[in-house]
């Protein structure tokens, strides 16, 4: 009883929050962010009817901290947001790029958090923020494609990108692109023979009709990587 009354005053706190200074809210944890969290459960149950109200509020708030360069500010505003309305997948994917292309930017100029602490750097928790949201969303491929750039454009990590390119390929309504991104950081990463059967596999499935499968690109790549790996059996489309 007294962890639902616990509940119900940090309702209380996060809608005086919302209408004053978020910051004064202490973040909640990644994990907390998850759509079967209990507690957050409750929160959203003790709010009923102002959840979405109280969760654009904070999401607004979190742009008036961004135009400040205010990165705990707006890293804390956009994940109360997300811990209300866990649903909205616009929300996660937006919360992750800031965290990995802005906050990084506000550093380097001297204008990023300066109370961060042992925080992990803000590319690594917009990886963590993305894990939680591709638990939430398990079948679309839009998470596992943001992951893919964030490894290859933050991070540096080709190969990472590459198995989550991978992975977005395979899941429903994946755009055509991401397994054509997969066979070249294959490429990149010196794995030739790994294009070369990826590409092989893929030719197949791609329609003939549709200008976006790019599937005479593909027919191309394949050749080239014959001449490379001096192949005496070439694929017969």
């Amino acid at each position: 009883m007294f962890r639902y009354g616990a509940w119900f005053l940090a309702g209380i706190a996060l809608i005086g929050g919302a209408l004053t200074a978020v910051r004064v809210l202490p973040p909640p944890a990644l994990h907390g962010l998850d759509a079967k969290d209990p507690a957050a459960a409750v929160l959203r149950g003790v709010l009923g009817g102002t959840r979405q109200s109280v969760s654009n509020f904070l999401w607004i708030r979190g742009y008036l901290y961004w135009e400040e360069r205010d990165a705990a500010g707006m890293e804390n505003a956009k994940l109360w947001a997300l811990r209300l309305t866990p649903e909205n997948k616009w929300f996660w994917i937006n919360t992750g790029r800031v965290l990995a292309y802005d906050v990084p930017h506000w550093e380097r100029h001297g204008t990023g958090p300066g109370d961060a602490g042992t925080l992990p750097s803000a590319p690594v928790r917009a990886l963590l923020l993305l894990s939680v949201a591709e638990g939430i969303f398990p079948h679309i491929p839009e998470f596992p494609i943001e992951r893919g750039l964030i490894l290859l454009n933050v991070i540096g990590d080709r190969r990472a990108a590459a198995q989550a390119f991978r992975e977005a390929w395979h899941r429903p309504g994946a755009p055509f692109y991401t397994a054509r991104v997969h066979g070249e950081l294959l490429r990149a990463e010196g794995e030739t023979e790994a294009a070369y059967q990826w590409y092989r596999e893929l030719y197949p499935v791609l329609p003939g009709d549709d200008p976006a499968a790019a599937k005479a690109v593909i027919l191309r790549r394949i050749r080239t990587l014959e001449d490379e790996l001096n192949v005496d059996e070439r694929f017969e489309p």
